[in-house]
């Protein structure tokens, strides 16, 4: 394909376009991860209101939500980061 001239005003164009897009994806990324953080957060406070005192029900607890997020959502919820999220909630209540 022939390569066609532009002048400097299409060159701005496309400058200020590609900052538009690298500037509405980073705004995208964040609010995202704004999203996941609030989430992570509101699934430990759920476990840790269904837990209550009950340790060796919060552990089993947390195996069986691992396993049913993970076949509903895939990865993200194995039994380590579905514990993190309940201590993320007890570090940040």
């Amino acid at each position: 394909m022939a390569q066609l001239a532009f002048g400097e005003s299409a060159q701005q164009a496309y400058e200020d376009i590609r900052v538009t897009v690298a500037q509405s994806r980073g705004r995208a990324l964040a609010a995202v991860n704004h999203e996941m953080v609030r989430a992570y957060w509101e699934i430990g406070k759920r476990i840790v209101e269904e837990q209550g005192e009950r340790a060796e029900y919060g552990k089993r607890l947390i195996e069986y939500l691992s396993e049913r997020l993970t076949k509903e959502f895939g990865k993200g919820f194995d039994k380590r980061n579905v514990h993190y999220m309940k201590q993320f909630y007890l570090t940040f209540p």
